[in-house]
């Protein structure tokens, strides 16, 4: 389901029971292009989409400041200072 969001995110269950959720298509691969990854092909893993977009918006992300967290989602640095001032005014 897409709700105004610009990019798809994925669930996936793994067959050792373990799921997954929010992973974005360039971290997945269908069992095509993983053999041909394990074969050694140097083709990307992944269709790129608009590349020179997403290194416009990571070169400039870099340059604000902030921080990725494990799931790939990039946390504003404005975000991280607002936390941070919140955490010492409720600290004391």
């Amino acid at each position: 389901m897409v709700t105004g969001l610009t990019w798809i995110r994925y669930w996936v269950r793994f067959e050792n029971g373990v799921s997954l959720g929010t992973i974005d298509r360039k971290r997945l691969a269908t069992p095509e292009e993983w053999q041909r990854f394990l074969d050694g092909d140097e083709e990307e893993v992944a269709d790129s989409g608009d590349a020179s977009a997403d290194a416009a918006g990571a070169e400039e992300a870099d340059s604000e400041g902030g921080a990725t967290t494990t799931n790939g989602t990039f946390v504003p640095q404005k975000h991280i200072d607002r936390a941070k001032a919140a955490r010492a005014r409720l600290a004391g």
